[in-house]
């Protein structure tokens, strides 16, 4: 039997990137995944489409724009009115931003926070208590080496993945009670579209001093949100994977 057959896992930011891969690992393990994008594409729906019959399970796309808290509601109350419930929800979705301290405007920082931080609890809240009719749930936040490290020119998504930290420890131990485990992940950095938009001093930084001297792969962070979303990390809660390929 496959580690999520029969299980419905919640997606953000399916369209590209380690949101893209991990929707599809889910589904090759059986799951069925309702995939949150900001927008539609015919393209994508085909590519969701396509998924459905390699597999065999079920893709939902739901339409979620992350910048904006009605739009995030909207797409909250379609999640429940598919009234399916709900055993993994995967916070994957962020924006990255890169400058110096003393050109990093206000209203960047905000935008980053709404996204990378604020949304990610509005939509937890909500999971959650879909989460807790049947006790049991795996919640998985996107945090990232550059929030547990300080660089240089992270001030916006350094603070906002540290939000997430301090964020994913203190829902662990609330939703505990529930039979609701949260775990986070922090990858260094990922070959996708979103990773090589770091500005190459960070970027050659961190690889300077990573042991594997490369970059992860999409693959490689989605395993490990099928192990935190799977029974086999039954016992992990309130935890930071760190998941950099040795770096220093």
């Amino acid at each position: 039997m496959k580690r999520f057959e029969g299980k419905n896992i919640v997606i953000t930011g399916c369209n590209r990137g380690i949101g893209r891969v991990m929707s599809e690992a889910f589904c090759a393990e059986g799951g069925s995944v309702i995939a949150c994008v900001r927008t539609l594409s015919d393209h994508m729906l085909s590519d969701f489409q396509n998924m459905e019959r390699k597999y065999g399970t079920r893709v939902y796309p739901v339409k979620m724009d992350l910048s904006s808290e009605e739009s995030i509601r909207e797409g909250l109350r379609e999640i429940a009115s598919m009234k399916l419930p709900i055993d993994v929800l995967v916070n994957n979705a962020g924006i990255e931003h890169g400058a110096l301290l003393m050109f990093t405007k206000m209203s960047d920082i905000r935008n980053v926070f709404q996204i990378n931080f604020f949304a990610q609890v509005q939509i937890t809240q909500y999971i959650a208590k879909l989460m807790s009719a049947k006790k049991k749930g795996s919640i998985i936040m996107m945090s990232s080496v550059l929030g547990l490290d300080a660089a240089a020119g992270t001030t916006a998504y350094g603070a906002s993945k540290a939000a997430i930290v301090s964020f994913t420890r203190t829902a662990a131990a609330e939703l505990a009670g529930m039979g609701i485990r949260v775990n986070a992940i922090a990858p260094n950095v990922v070959d996708t579209d979103m990773g090589h938009k770091m500005d190459e001093r960070t970027l050659n930084a961190l690889l300077a001093n990573t042991d594997l001297q490369r970059i992860a792969k999409p693959e490689e962070i989605a395993n490990v949100a099928l192990f935190l979303g799977s029974d086999e990390s039954g016992y992990i809660t309130g935890q930071v994977l760190r998941v950099d390929g040795g770096l220093r």
